[in-house]
């Protein structure tokens, strides 16, 4: 588990989740505890540390001063971590390290990762929970985990959250798909970013993703007027030629890694009432007793 601060970079205009804190936990086949690592890394990018940051996870100003470089910090956790599988609670602590080794050295992968597991991915499948993603505090009580001797949100005890979550859904057979060599293909995947396609013109917006089907009589429909930017996606008018239901469809096509995701909706057209004459009539008491 790592933890971060939002820091400023003149060199990039923008802002970087520099990290501020490595925490690891290394087990054996067994599942048990083998060895603990933890570590403070010293900001090179943000000058203060974010008071949000601070007030959640209790690091100081002068734990970040001893700390280590980051590079430094690379350093030491690959040698610490050897050929074990590298697990984390969700993509985002694998994302922040590509991040940051591509701010701080220039290269675009990470040392140390060479097969990885998304434990959050893994563990909602395994438990049927669906696709959203939870936190780490709320999967452990989905499994009845008792954490609150643990400080939560630094790096060290959430690693050890994590271990406890791993050995209650842990199938040695379920999580092999489930465990990731990391090529190139899976830095491709890993910073591919979902967008949206928003303009007509764009050739990924197909003329079949605009087709509707009359949600009342499912005939075929046809639009009435033009299609209009709503909600990441586009908006129009429609008419059923067989029963002249007219209706409104949604479309919104999402650019994912895996490919086009296409969402369409219908729905009924609203119906705007001309406003009402106001009509004279008694005010009453208007007096206002405090």
């Amino acid at each position: 588990d790592l933890e971060w601060n939002a820091a400023y970079s003149r060199r990039l205009r923008g802002y970087l989740n520099e990290i501020i804190e490595f925490g690891a936990v290394k087990t054996g086949a067994d599942l048990q505890p083998r060895g603990t690592f933890g570590l403070f890394v010293r900001p090179q990018v943000g000058k203060r540390l974010n008071t949000v940051v601070a007030d959640l996870t209790s690091i100081t100003e002068e734990n970040l001063t001893g700390g280590v470089p980051f590079m430094q910090a690379v350093s030491r956790f690959r040698r610490w971590l050897g050929e074990a599988v590298l697990v984390t609670w969700g993509p985002s602590d694998v994302l922040t390290l590509i991040d940051n080794c591509r701010y701080f050295s220039g290269d675009m992968t990470v040392p140390f990762l060479t097969r990885y597991v998304d434990l959050q991915r893994y563990a909602q499948d395994y438990l049927g929970l669906g696709g959203g993603q939870m936190s780490l505090e709320s999967m452990a009580q989905q499994l009845g985990l008792d954490i609150s001797q643990m400080e939560q949100h630094r790096a060290l005890d959430d690693s050890l959250i994590t271990l406890r979550i791993l050995q209650r859904v842990y199938d040695e057979k379920a999580i092999l798909p489930y465990i990731e060599t990391c090529n190139e293909e899976f830095y491709r995947k890993m910073t591919f970013r979902t967008a949206y396609v928003r303009s007509l013109e764009d050739t990924r917006a197909k003329p079949e993703y605009f087709q509707f089907m009359c949600p009342r009589c499912g005939g075929a429909s046809q639009l009435t007027g033009e299609w209009s930017p709503r909600n990441k996606g586009f908006q129009g008018r429609l008419l059923c030629g067989t029963c002249g239901y007219h209706f409104v469809g949604r479309v919104q096509i999402k650019v994912k890694y895996e490919g086009i995701i296409v969402n369409r909706k219908t729905f009924p057209v609203p119906v705007v009432e001309a406003p009402r004459e106001a009509v004279p009539g008694p005010a009453g008491n208007m007096g206002l007793e405090l």
